[in-house]
């Protein structure tokens, strides 16, 4: 497999958001739930097809993580201005989001020898961003009602992302100062 391709599917991702929120705003639910599932199964696929087949090159180590924090930030502050997302919620996927994507130039820029390897909590905290995304969009569309049962599940969903979000943060916080030290 050449070693483009894992890169073509995760620029997909980003070019997949347009569609997304035009989709949406067009009232095309099932369109719009399309995108976004096939935009979050692109995530997954790239990593996938990356490893399978050692096709991983240093560009798509950051390119990789800078579409989906893109990807996360967009569809997210999207949901939040549609009343979709909580604002508790939407803060604080965006000050993790916002952090690391401010943060990675100005490492970068003082040549501060800085990487986070992607680890369970990691990726366990972005597939539940990734189902908050997906289950607001999918009730934003008003397909169905929402019973009380499904909404308590999503609200324990919820506050389990934020407690995961907010350790991130610290952890990636403590990574930093590590090696701003160790500068």
């Amino acid at each position: 497999m050449p070693l483009y391709i894992p890169n073509l599917i995760t620029a997909s991702r980003l070019l997949t958001l347009p569609f997304i929120i035009l989709t949406q705003q067009q009232n095309k639910p099932i369109l719009a739930l399309f995108f976004l599932f096939f935009a979050i199964s692109t995530d997954f696929l790239d990593g996938y097809f990356a490893r399978k087949f050692d096709c991983h090159t240093k560009f798509g180590e950051v390119f990789d993580p800078a579409i989906d924090k893109i990807f996360v930030v967009t569809m997210v502050f999207f949901l939040y201005q549609g009343c979709w997302l909580n604002k508790a919620i939407t803060m604080v996927i965006l000050m993790r989001y916002l952090v690391q994507i401010i943060s990675f130039p100005l490492v970068k820029l003082a040549k501060i020898n800085f990487y986070i390897r992607p680890n369970f909590l990691a990726k366990f905290s972005s597939a539940l961003v990734y189902f908050i995304v997906f289950y607001s969009m999918l009730v934003s569309c008003q397909l169905f009602e929402v019973s009380e049962f499904v909404g308590g599940i999503f609200n324990i969903i919820i506050m389990l992302s934020m407690c995961c979000e907010l350790l991130m943060m610290m952890i990636y916080q403590k990574i930093l100062e590590k090696s701003l030290l160790d500068f």
